[in-house]
């Protein structure tokens, strides 16, 4: 059973510094899982041996078009984070206001990564920088999504707080960070990467 921690106590600013330190935190999960509306499917991938730079063409622009609804779900959620009713606990709002610095910083290290090819590369010189692109994009993928395991934790965290622990907006908050990070594990996938493991602390 989780103890819950006092509103403003010492130990939830001590719990939350730890996260902030760089503890590598799963995404727990909080709150019930809601229907989920039916999501656009990104372009299919078709890896072709024979052609490589029409597979880095499908490769980048599945990627962009997944991590451009990452963007979104991340909007979503600093949204819903920014309403949440904490006035009068001032320990608490500076705590919060780190995890939204957290989300912040997930949706400026994917910005550069949402615009999809117009076309396949029609020479080496543009195929080797599409597929630099590519790089870049799992490279990016692979940092946010860490940032938004980082950031579930500082929620989950603060969840435990008897000021948020009733708020319906959490639970729903918990739910839009679990699924941005399942579709940044698909878009790295679909860049033809590798979901990297966060470095241990």
């Amino acid at each position: 059973m989780v103890r819950r921690t006092p509103r403003g106590s010492p130990e939830l600013l001590v719990a939350v510094a730890v996260v902030l330190l760089g503890a590598t935190l799963g995404c727990r999960k909080g709150g019930e899982d809601s229907s989920r509306p039916a999501r656009p499917k990104p372009p299919a991938v078709t890896v072709d041996r024979e052609k490589p730079e029409q597979t880095i063409f499908e490769q980048l622009r599945s990627g962009a078009f997944q991590i451009a609804g990452v963007g979104g779900t991340i909007e979503e959620a600093l949204t819903k984070s920014r309403a949440l009713d904490i006035k009068g606990d001032p320990q608490l709002a500076a705590a919060l206001g780190e995890f939204l610095d957290a989300l912040d910083s997930v949706g400026a290290t994917l910005a550069e990564h949402t615009s999809e090819p117009a076309e396949p590369a029609k020479s080496d010189p543009e195929f080797a920088k599409m597929d630099e692109r590519r790089l870049a994009a799992i490279s990016a993928a692979n940092d946010a999504l860490h940032e938004l395991e980082d950031a579930s934790g500082i929620l989950d965290t603060l969840s435990q707080d008897p000021a948020l622990a009733d708020q319906p907006e959490v639970p729903e908050i918990l739910g839009l960070l679990r699924l941005g990070m399942d579709d940044l594990h698909e878009a790295i996938r679909s860049l033809g990467g590798v979901v990297e493991q966060a470095a241990a602390s």
